[in-house]
């Protein structure tokens, strides 16, 4: 189970890649004092069987419906979503869409609200400033 929404996503980006995700065998991984002292951890413990996590019993996200919404945005903030999508897709050459930049954002929003409640930047901005 990941640690964090980057974490999670991360792993979603390395499974639709065919990756194994970087960080999920070290969370499943059995701890290295019970692992033989003549394996090394980060490279043959992954390959031994009887080290392994059955993954199928490991919990999966469900399927996230998408729903249309109709927001506003500003001149400002487009401008930079179209940019930053033809950055990354030059520099990493991966095709990525504005929604899922979007998206993302939510998400990490939810994340600071869920985690700092009344210091979150959502109540800092939209509360506390008054605006």
């Amino acid at each position: 189970m990941p640690e964090s929404l980057w974490q999670a996503v991360q792993m979603e980006v390395d499974k639709q890649q065919g990756q194994a995700p970087a960080q999920a065998h070290s969370a499943t991984r059995e701890p290295a004092a019970s692992a033989p002292s003549d394996v090394q951890p980060d490279v043959e413990t992954d390959r031994r069987p009887d080290l392994q996590t059955d993954v199928s019993t490991l919990e999966r996200p469900k399927e996230r419906r998408v729903e249309r919404r109709p927001y506003d945005f500003y001149t400002d903030q487009v401008l930079w979503l179209k940019e930053m999508k033809l950055e990354i897709e030059k520099r990493y050459g991966k095709r990525v869409h504005a929604n899922e930049m979007v998206q993302l954002a939510v998400d990490l929003l939810i994340e600071d609200y869920e985690q700092n409640k009344e210091r979150s930047k959502l109540v800092l901005k939209l509360v506390a400033d008054g605006s």
